[in-house]
């Protein structure tokens, strides 16, 4: 798999931002993270890889944009600027060889970007006739469509972005989620633009045929991350009984495991613990799925209210739409922190305050 993020995580220093990202890591199997403006010293990168489940990661342009990686992973920087970094990967295990990868974190001065344009060109010809992709923060609007409720379109620097596009023969591969990739507010007006983009080569499409690009909910910060992902398909089967400590947090719970424990049973004996075990058990079962409903499952229908609260906020920037997707964020959060409860106990760190599992280390052994 070559399932690689991109993202400027407007700073990485806090506990929402971590979690999020250690929810993209283990929900997409990720193999490389582009984070743009981590906005904390690369000294950190060590404690962020072992927090979201990474084991290596280097800071690049100016520490700008930060690369955080599988151990997997064989990863070399070829080409670096203050704009942008490219990096050879190669994947142990995958079958598409090495590939070039170009993390983007572009000027907001169209003439200052004319550097980056330089840079990109530039890089195409290191990368010949192998897969090469870019991502990341352009900072630049291509089409007109692909902003909302802001200032007048810069046509200078649509047209040279479009310029790079030809002088490079590079593809924007059809992407699925928001049109727009950033969000903000100018005198209490929602501002709307696509200014996160995902490039690639003819050889890129050729090699992975399957690949799909996705904005995802913003969440966190102003930018979307943007996913691509190629992804195999999950192993099925009967999930084992585990019992899960946000359980306690229910107050119905002691009264269920009461009334259950208390009820007779026509047996004596280990053969009667046995019994009233099994049938708590399956009553566990039954009351956990109207209670709390399946995490997972949980989770992604609170990730797709947000997407689809992100799509009307798009469509009809208003006070009332702002509300919803406030409100879906809200959600998506207690959804994010059931499920990194049930990933604690899945780590045997049940009772620690401390957030900072390695998913990737445990996920072989879960499936």
């Amino acid at each position: 798999m070559h399932n690689i993020l991109f993202w400027n995580a407007r700073g990485v220093g806090n506990l929402a931002t971590i979690g999020r990202l250690r929810h993209l890591v283990r929900s997409n199997q990720l193999d490389l993270i582009a984070l743009m403006e981590p906005l904390v010293g690369e000294d950190r990168i060590p404690l962020i890889c072992s927090q979201i489940g990474l084991q290596d990661g280097l800071s690049a342009s100016s520490g700008k944009i930060w690369l955080l990686w599988l151990s997997r992973c064989r990863l070399s920087v070829i080409r670096g600027s203050d704009q942008a970094v490219t990096m050879q990967l190669s994947i142990l295990g995958a079958s598409a060889g090495p590939v070039f990868v170009t993390a983007v974190y572009g000027k907001h001065n169209y003439i200052q970007r004319r550097e980056l344009w330089l840079f990109l060109e530039g890089t195409k010809l290191d990368v010949g006739c192998y897969p090469w992709c870019i991502g990341g923060d352009f900072n630049v609007t291509l089409r007109a469509d692909e902003q909302s409720g802001t200032a007048r379109f810069d046509s200078r620097a649509a047209n040279d972005f479009q310029s790079l596009l030809f002088e490079t023969n590079l593809h924007i591969p059809p992407t699925t989620g928001s049109p727009f990739s950033w969000m903000g507010k100018c005198r209490g007006r929602i501002r709307l633009k696509k200014l996160d983009y995902f490039l690639c080569n003819d050889r890129w499409l050729d090699v992975f045929p399957n690949g799909k690009i996705e904005t995802l909910p913003r969440t966190t910060s102003d930018h979307a991350p943007l996913l691509f992902h190629v992804l195999s398909p999950r192993p099925s089967g009967a999930r084992p009984f585990r019992f899960l400590n946000i359980w306690l947090q229910h107050p119905d719970f002691a009264e269920l495991v009461k009334t259950s424990w208390s009820a007779p049973i026509a047996a004596s004996g280990m053969f009667k613990l046995a019994g009233k075990l099994a049938r708590l058990k399956a009553e566990l079962k039954t009351w956990n799925r109207i209670a709390f409903g399946n995490i997972f499952e949980r989770k992604n229908q609170s990730e797709q209210e947000v997407q689809d609260a992100e799509a009307a906020l798009d469509s009809c920037p208003n006070s009332v739409n702002a509300a919803r997707l406030d409100s879906a964020y809200r959600s998506l959060q207690l959804r994010l922190k059931a499920e990194e409860e049930y990933w604690r106990q899945r780590l045997g760190c049940v009772g620690s305050t401390r957030v900072t599992p390695t998913p990737i280390f445990f996920m072989p052994r879960l499936r």
